[in-house]
């Protein structure tokens, strides 16, 4: 089948870019002309798609010094282990090889010698994401993020965590008696980390994935040529936000595709020999319609509800002599009955 689709001559244009610092890009983008009513449809559209369903890489699952408990403080650290963990969640990676991810990173910083020179060295030493080593192809968009604050020379920092790309936001749940923990690892984390994270090793990370901190939009008419979207976004520097529009724009597209496709029959039926029972689709139909649905007088009413007939499928099959028998149920109120029915192809029964 032929459809008629009318040309578009819509044009995304980026009208500004600001980047406020390394984790931070704004951008103004203008997409239109289109129809009247189509602006607040594809807005909609486009930024639940930059907000939920864009990838990106986080650490989701630390070991640090050999600690159980995140609940926990290290002697010569500053910060708790809690407090490096919430610094972990919040650091900014760039994947270069988005179908390839090994799941794994260090940090290792071995106490200095005790020499001479050393002993009077107490100087506080910042530990930045930077200082990662980090799988090929994973960089970090900001160096200068800060993890941890070394008080003096004398200790010893060893971190190992467990990087994975998914999108959205994702919330460890605390451990639960039937389950013995609430870490739900993707199919790229070996079974052996995925054990050690089960077992207390790896202390789980609530997985920030969001590529897109925040999105606006606004629809504005403009006569005669029609509705323009205007987008902000603003990205955590792992993409810019033209490219992350363009990559939503992507989703859509594959998603719609399955429209295009002609619908392919369903295997192992044959509509021809297994006929739809009609009496019983009617009576599933009837049994979800209240008697409230035929407006009948307060009277009749009242006498069905008394006898327990509450919907359709329990009035058809009354008859004439069935609701007469009724307390305070006379000829005019079968006849008011009957015809409520006339409305949805129903008769009382025929008495012989």
């Amino acid at each position: 089948m032929n459809f008629i689709v009318p040309n578009s001559s819509a044009k995304l244009e980026c009208v500004e870019f600001r980047e406020n610092n390394p984790r931070d890009h704004y951008a103004r983008l203008v997409l239109g002309p289109l129809a009247p009513g189509q602006g607040v449809t594809l807005g909609n559209t486009f930024r639940r798609l930059l907000l939920n369903d864009l990838p990106g890489v986080a650490i989701t699952a630390a070991k640090l010094n050999e600690t159980r408990t995140e609940f926990m403080t290290l002697p010569g650290i500053r910060e708790s282990v809690v407090e490096i963990f919430l610094n972990l969640r919040d650091i900014v990676f760039f994947n270069t090889f988005p179908d390839v991810l090994a799941p794994q990173g260090t940090i290792t910083i071995s106490p200095r010698p005790q020499t001479d020179e050393s002993k009077s060295f107490h100087t506080p030493r910042v530990i930045c994401a930077g200082d990662m080593q980090l799988p090929e192809g994973i960089t970090c968009v900001d160096p200068t993020q800060p993890i941890a604050t070394l008080m003096n020379g004398d200790t010893a920092f060893n971190l190992t965590f467990i990087l994975e790309q998914s999108t959205g936001y994702r919330v460890w749940k605390k451990p639960t008696q039937s389950y013995g923990t609430g870490f739900y690892p993707s199919p790229q984390i070996e079974s052996v980390q995925i054990e050690q994270v089960k077992s207390g090793v790896f202390q789980p990370i609530d997985g920030n994935f969001m590529p897109v901190k925040n999105v606006n939009f606004a629809v504005h008419e403009v006569q005669p040529h029609g509705e323009y979207i205007h987008f902000e976004i603003t990205t955590n520097g792992s993409i810019h936000p033209h490219n992350a529009f363009k990559h939503a724009g992507a989703i859509l597209t594959e998603i719609t595709r399955a429209t295009l496709q002609d619908p392919r029959p369903v295997v192992g039926i044959d509509e021809a020999s297994t006929p739809v029972d009609t009496a019983v689709a009617q009576k599933a139909y009837f049994e979800n319609i209240a008697i409230e649905q035929l407006e009948l007088s307060l009277r009749a009413y009242n006498c069905l509800k008394r006898a327990q007939i509450l919907t359709l499928a329990d009035l058809s099959r009354e008859s004439y002599s069935s609701l007469l028998a009724l307390r305070n149920f006379g000829q005019k109120s079968a006849e008011e009955v009957a015809k409520a029915l006339e409305t949805y192809g129903i008769e009382l029964v025929q008495e012989p």
